[in-house]
C-alpha cells in the first residue's frame, strides 16, 4: 500500500531533475543556434563561396547522418551513457575550432563541422529513443512539445544573439562559449539524469507497443506506411535545404554590412513560431490518438504547410512579410516534429535505436544532399527561382507520400474487414 507513493514521489523527483537538466541543455542550445549562424557566415567569409559554404554545412549534416547511424550499433552502451558522450563530445570539437589559428580554418572550416555534426547526431538519436524510458509512452507527446519548446527558446535566443553578438566578439570568442556550454551541460546530465529510474523496462515498452498496435507483426501494411512517412521527412529535409543554404544568403544580399542580421531575425521568428505551437500541438495529439485517427496524414499536409511558408520567405521583398511567413512556417514546422517523433517511439525499445536512427539518417542525408544542390543553384540562379524550384518540387513530392499513406491505410482498412 505504501510503495505507489513511494514510487509517484521518486517518478515526480525524476522528472524535476529531468527538467533542470533541461534548463542547463536548453543554454547549451541557445548557444548551439548562436554557432550554427555563425559559423555559417564565418565559413562564407573564410570560403567566399556560396557553393563551398553549401559544402561546409554539408559536412556537418555528413556527421550527423554518421552520428546517427552510429547509434544502433553501440547498443552495449546505455542510451543515456551515448548523450553524456555527444555532450561532451561537442564541446572538444567546438573547443578545437575556438582555439585553431586562423590560417587553419581555411582547410579546418571543412572538417571541424563533421565531428560537431557527428556528435550532435548521436546525441539526438539516443535521447528521442529514450524518451519513452524517462517519461513513459503517455508522456511522450507532451515531452516531445516540451523539447520542440526548448529548441524554440534556444533559437530565439541564439539567433537574437547572433545578429547583435557578432558586433562585439571575435568569431572565435563565440566559438568558445559554445564549447563552455556542452561541457557544462554534459556535467549536468551525467549528475541528475544519469542515474534516473526508467519508466518503462523492455518487457513493459513491448506491452505499450502492442496495445498502441505497434508491433512489427501487427499488419504488413504498417511497415509500408513508415516507410513513406520516413520517405516524407526525407523530402522534406531535402527541401530545408533551400532555407538553411539560402537564409545566410539573402541575409548578406539584404545587408552587406551586418550580414548575420536579417539571418538572426529570420531564425528568431521561426523560434517563437515553434513556441506557440509546442502549447498546442500535445493536446492536439492527445485527442487525434482518444478518437483512433492516424497521425500520419496531418504530419504529411502540416509538412506541405511548412514548405508553403517557407516558399513565401524568399518570394516577398519586404522584412516584415518574410517575418510573418517565417512566424508561421516555425509553427508548422514544430507541430511535424512533434507528431513526427510521437509515431517513431510508439515502435517497442528494441527497435526504437534502429528505426529512429534509419529516420534520422534519412533526415540528415536529405537535408546534405539538399544543402550541396541548392548551394550550386544558388550560385547560379536568383534566390526566387531557387526557392520555388525546390520548394515546388518537395511539396509534389509530399503530395504523392500523402496519397500513399491514404491508400495503404485504406487497404489495411479493408484487410481487417475481411479477417
Amino acid at each position: 500500500m505504501k510503495s505507489e507513493p513511494v514510487l509517484e514521489k521518486r517518478a515526480s523527483s525524476s522528472l524535476a531533475q529531468l527538467y533542470v537538466w533541461l534548463s542547463f541543455k536548453t543554454v547549451s542550445d541557445i548557444s548551439s543556434t548562436m554557432i550554427s549562424i555563425v559559423l555559417a557566415t564565418y565559413a562564407l567569409e573564410v570560403t567566399g563561396s556560396a557553393a563551398l559554404l553549401g559544402l561546409t554545412m554539408a559536412s556537418r549534416l555528413l556527421g550527423a547522418v554518421a552520428g546517427g547511424a552510429a547509434v544502433p550499433r553501440l547498443s552495449r552502451f546505455s542510451r543515456r551513457t551515448l548523450i553524456f558522450a555527444a555532450e561532451a563530445g561537442s564541446a572538444l570539437a567546438i573547443g578545437v575550432l575556438a582555439t585553431s589559428p586562423r590560417a587553419a580554418d581555411a582547410s579546418l572550416i571543412y572538417f571541424a563541422p563533421f565531428f560537431i555534426g557527428f556528435f550532435q547526431g548521436m546525441y539526438r538519436v539516443s535521447i528521442m529513443s529514450e524518451v519513452p524510458e524517462m517519461v513513459g509512452q503517455e508522456g511522450r507527446h507532451r515531452f516531445n512539445a516540451i523539447l520542440s519548446a526548448a529548441d524554440g527558446v534556444s533559437v530565439v535566443g541564439g539567433s537574437l544573439l547572433a545578429s547583435v553578438i557578432t558586433q562585439y566578439l571575435a568569431y572565435k570568442r563565440v566559438f568558445l562559449i559554445d564549447s563552455i556550454t556542452f561541457a557544462v551541460s554534459a556535467i549536468a546530465f551525467l549528475m541528475l539524469v544519469g542515474s534516473m529510474p526508467r519508466r518503462h523496462r523492455p518487457a513493459e515498452a513491448a506491452h505499450v507497443a502492442a496495445e498502441a498496435g505497434a508491433l512489427p507483426g501487427a499488419a504488413p501494411y504498417l511497415s509500408a506506411i513508415v516507410m513513406l512517412v520516413i520517405g516524407a521527412r526525407f523530402v522534406e529535409a531535402f527541401g530545408s535545404g533551400t532555407h538553411n543554404v539560402g537564409f545566410p544568403i539573402r541575409s548578406q544580399l539584404f545587408d552587406a554590412n551586418q550580414p548575420a542580421f536579417l539571418y538572426g531575425w529570420l531564425m528568431a521568428v521561426w523560434g517563437v513560431g515553434r513556441l506557440a505551437s509546442a502549447a498546442v500541438t500535445p493536446r492536439l495529439l492527445e485527442r487525434l490518438e482518444s478518437r483512433h485517427q492516424p497521425l500520419e496524414p496531418y504530419f504529411i499536409v502540416l509538412l506541405i504547410l511548412t514548405f508553403a511558408c517557407f516558399l513565401g520567405v524568399f518570394e516577398v521583398r519586404g522584412m516584415p512579410g518574410m517575418l510573418g511567413f517565417v512566424l508561421l512556417a516555425g509553427v508548422f514546422d514544430a507541430a511535424t516534429e512533434t507528431i513526427y517523433y510521437s509515431l517513431l517511439q510508439s515502435t517497442p525499445a528494441a527497435s526504437r535505436d534502429r528505426v529512429i536512427g534509419i529516420s534520422y539518417v534519412a533526415e540528415r542525408a536529405g537535408l546534405g544532399l539538399g544543402m550541396l544542390a541548392v548551394g550550386f543553384v544558388f550560385s547560379r540562379l536568383g534566390t526566387d527561382v531557387t526557392a520555388l524550384l525546390f520548394y515546388g518540387g518537395s511539396i509534389a513530392l509530399a503530395g504523392l507520400a500523402l496519397v500513399g499513406v491514404k491508400r495503404r491505410r485504406a487497404q489495411g482498412a479493408a484487410v481487417r474487414q475481411i479477417g
